[in-house]
């Protein structure tokens, strides 16, 4: 099997290149990535990050002359703003955790509201379990299979309605083998 081509690292000279045979000689993206044998999403990234920076001209404004301030310009970070750092009280969530009918997304939807630029779901969810690990350590139960029947029931408890009254109650049932 024949190995892989390298990619060739892209200098601020390739990019300086691009920019001049796009808005000087108006070649179309993939005439540019024919001439300097790079691809087409390549040659259009460098585009989109020159447009984004503001620079869909040529030649470039004064001041941009350096290569490291052109690389700067291109490729300053972008995206998300920083981030909420603090983090929630984790024994106050496990203790809500019992209460009946909460669940983590309604505790992180609560975090979100009193930290908008918190940290997201999966984020927080890791970080309980994490929390829960080193607070509450567990036991590997074996058991041999038919000794002993296990039954578990998490939730509300449902109504029962009497056939002859039409009565609604509710109870708990046990199981009784």
């Amino acid at each position: 099997m024949p190995r892989r081509k390298q990619a060739r690292h892209t200098s601020v000279k390739d990019i300086r290149s691009i920019l001049r045979l796009t808005f000087e000689q108006e070649l179309p993206i993939r005439a540019v990535s024919e001439r300097l044998k790079m691809s087409k999403t390549s040659v259009a990234t460098y585009l989109l990050r020159a447009r984004e920076a503001g620079l869909a001209v040529w030649p470039l404004p004064p001041g941009l002359d350096d290569d490291e301030v052109l690389e700067r310009r291109l490729f300053r970070r972008m995206g998300r703003p920083p981030r909420d750092t603090n983090e929630p009280d984790w024994p106050k969530i496990a203790s809500e955790l019992k209460r009946k009918g909460v669940t983590l997304n309604l505790l992180w939807q609560e975090y979100r509201e009193s930290h908008p630029n918190g940290y997201g779901y999966t984020w927080f969810c890791c970080r309980f379990a994490e929390f829960e690990s080193r607070s509450k350590p567990t036991y590997r139960n074996r058991h041999v299979g038919g000794v002993a029947m296990e039954c578990d029931y998490a939730g509300h408890t449902i109504p029962i309605i009497d056939p002859l009254t039409g009565e609604a109650a509710r109870r708990r049932f046990t199981l009784q083998c």
